[in-house]
């Protein structure tokens, strides 16, 4: 006979998930708000990283603020204050630029749909010559 309590059951996932994957074409977003003023190379390019990633056209005006205000701190980061990477670490990864933090956000790419070629009873019946050829 074994002494002590009985083992509760083990139950796992038992809570549903909140929301589902969103799922976004893996093609690089384009209208995103540019970069107005003087700002290094280093910020360019990192705000050309973020601007077109492509969970971008998920994103509304209060998103793009939070990206523009991150853009300061990317600028004060390049520029050698290294006391903001931390911060702009975590806004890095709430604005999903990893492939960590887009699975933590629940965003997946997907290939892109491709739309298909209307076939019409012309383009069968040339086909059609093409193989007896």
């Amino acid at each position: 006979m074994v002494s002590g309590r009985k083992p509760k059951p083990v139950r796992r996932h038992s809570v549903t998930p909140v929301h589902d994957w969103a799922e976004v074409p893996d093609v690089a977003f384009e209208g995103a708000p540019g970069l107005e003023g003087e700002w290094s190379e280093s910020v360019r390019d990192w705000w050309a990283d973020v601007s077109s990633m492509p969970h971008c056209a998920l994103w509304k005006r209060a998103d793009w603020r939070f990206a523009l205000d991150t853009a300061l701190l990317a600028s004060a980061f390049y520029g050698g204050d290294l006391r903001v990477g931390a911060e702009l670490r975590r806004r890095e990864t709430v604005m999903g630029m990893t492939a960590d933090a887009r699975r933590d956000l629940r965003i997946r790419y997907v290939p892109p749909e491709v739309e298909e070629e209307k076939r019409s009873v012309t383009a069968i019946a040339d086909y059609k010559k093409r193989l007896r050829r």
